[in-house]
């Protein structure tokens, strides 16, 4: 059965009948909660209204984006020079974006993620 979400780093939440599973993939531990009808819309009303995004939220997102397409690069990469070029252009994206701050924040959210899970795995 296909996870109802699989967020990148390692989680999944699924649906079975009468229950609300959230998975650790990489341990495979797994929280289930007993849910029924009422509960799951009750919780797809809240899920909505958290899911409204503001242009900050969307620069963080975007952030995030060029972080994970830098690594992406960096990492297909052949020389050290490339991987400055790769960076530069990066950080130069990150700098055009309304609210380089948050942006910031998702692309450091995107290098930190990699490097533990690098680290974790070493």
């Amino acid at each position: 059965m296909s996870a109802a979400y699989q967020h990148p780093y390692g989680h999944s939440i699924d649906l079975t009948p009468g229950f609300l599973s959230v998975t650790n993939t990489d341990s495979g531990d797994t929280v289930s909660l007993p849910i029924a009808g009422a509960g799951l819309r009750e919780l797809g009303e809240h899920l909505i209204r958290a899911s409204e995004f503001t242009a900050a939220d969307c620069a963080e997102q975007a952030g995030h984006a060029i972080g994970t397409n830098c690594l992406d690069a960096i990492l297909a990469g052949r020389s050290q020079a490339e991987a400055v070029t790769v960076l530069q252009a990066a950080l130069n994206d990150l700098h055009a974006l309304d609210h380089s701050d948050r942006a910031a924040g998702g692309f450091a959210v995107a290098l930190v993620a990699t490097l533990e899970r690098g680290l974790n795995h070493a």
